[in-house]
């Protein structure tokens, strides 16, 4: 569907979206420190995701594929999030990449980013200990996510 197709941060037609300055109810500065790895096939969403969160202050690691997703993992020690598409090339999927991620960085918090919002998604995405996130994604729905994971970790710069 072309309303899936809208990179993160862009708003809905007829929306008002909130500028990137708004004071929200807590600060994007809380993310400085953060590193998120971003798997997604499609260049368009990575470079989306890389503009939002960059603006948040994580540093963003793009793979847009599960093999170069395995590589960043390897290459990065201190990994804080990931957030997975679940529609991947071929017949992959953001929850076999989250299985072989997990194998580097097993305790390392996930979410899935989707267009399929099924319960039936949503189980297999919670038996795996990873949250579901429906596109089109709403940058506060993701800020909000990143916000509750740094208000755990208060030191979001320490090993995880």
């Amino acid at each position: 569907a072309p309303a899936s197709r809208r990179l993160p941060g862009a708003a809905a037609p007829g929306s008002a979206a909130a500028p990137a300055t708004a004071p929200a109810q807590a600060s994007p500065a809380d993310l400085k420190g953060m590193t998120v790895l971003c798997l997604d096939n499609d260049p368009e969403i990575l470079q989306g995701m890389q503009t939002l969160l960059t603006r948040w202050g994580v540093q963003v690691r793009l793979a847009s594929s599960v093999e170069q997703a395995l590589q960043l993992a390897r290459q990065t020690p201190r990994l804080h999030y990931m957030l997975l598409d679940y529609h991947l090339h071929e017949s992959a999927t953001g929850l076999d990449a989250l299985a072989l991620l997990r194998a580097i960085h097993p305790r390392v918090p996930a979410a899935l980013v989707t267009a399929d919002g099924s319960d039936e998604l949503k189980q297999k995405a919670s038996q795996r200990d990873c949250a579901v996130l429906t596109k089109p994604l709403k940058p506060a729905t993701l800020r909000a996510l990143l916000m509750a994971y740094a208000a755990g970790h208060s030191d979001t710069s320490a090993s995880v």
